[in-house]
């Protein structure tokens, strides 16, 4: 089994690197994330050093939002430089999109915990992002 763990600090990132299969750390932004408390530079870092520890490091988007709301997050996104994450997790379906449509070699994780999550749909949803 494998695991995966948020992660706020280098101690944090050092503490991951001796767990027994955990290869995946989850980063946090304010910007992008329910509980976010890093800031772009703090994730980017963070980001980096997971990498060169032998870490896969996947940023959380996980907050839900108007349209609005996230024309400026995306134009904000652009300015970050995601080809440090494995995946991105996110819980919007037009946030996904977006990130489909705008970075489509980067892996989504799709968060299901809201809104249509029986098989059928996450068979959709798999249609969807995986073409």
């Amino acid at each position: 089994m494998q695991f995966n763990t948020f992660v706020s600090s280098i101690k944090d990132l050092k503490r991951c690197v001796n767990a027994p299969n955990l290869q995946e750390i989850l980063l946090q932004p304010t910007l992008l994330a329910r509980q976010g408390q890093l800031s772009q530079q703090q994730v980017q870092s963070l980001a980096s050093t997971a990498v060169e520890f032998g870490l896969r490091p996947v940023l959380v988007w996980d907050i839900l939002m108007p349209e609005k709301v996230m024309n400026r997050i995306c134009e904000q996104l652009t300015q970050w430089d995601l080809s440090k994450f494995e995946a991105v997790r996110v819980c919007d379906p037009g946030a996904a999109w977006w990130l489909k449509t705008h970075y489509p070699t980067i892996a989504l994780q799709f968060v299901v915990e809201t809104g249509n999550h029986n098989l059928e749909a996450l068979r959709g949803w798999c249609e969807i992002f995986s073409g």
